[in-house]
């Protein structure tokens, strides 16, 4: 009964390569389908590559640009950096406001 089953099994298996291979086949685009698609190509054409060449260029141009500058050009021109303050920065503004607050309790009493 094994036997049976793996043989049916590999059958299976093999029908379904063989009908995938069919589809492909049924779809695929013929000799002269492939030698248009090959006539449309930018590359087919002089005028139409030096222009895809010059677009790239000015491309890498820009984006050379801004791997240079530091600006964030998301947030807007010539934005800067903030600075993150460090541990001694914020004990100085934590001991600065709570002395803010007392004095105000001060002058409330």
């Amino acid at each position: 009964m094994s036997a049976m089953r793996t043989i049916l099994t590999s059958i299976a298996a093999i029908a379904a390569v063989c009908s995938g291979l069919g589809m492909w086949k049924a779809v695929a685009p013929g000799e002269e389908r492939k030698k248009e698609i090959l006539k449309q190509l930018p590359e087919s054409n002089p005028a139409r590559m030096e222009e895809s060449r010059n677009r790239n260029a000015l491309m890498m141009q820009v984006l050379k640009d801004a791997a240079d500058t530091n600006d964030n050009l998301a947030r807007g021109y010539r934005s800067q950096k903030k600075k993150v303050p460090d541990s001694a920065e914020l004990k100085r503004g934590e001991a600065s406001l709570s002395e803010s607050l007392s004095e105000k309790a001060i002058k409330r009493n």
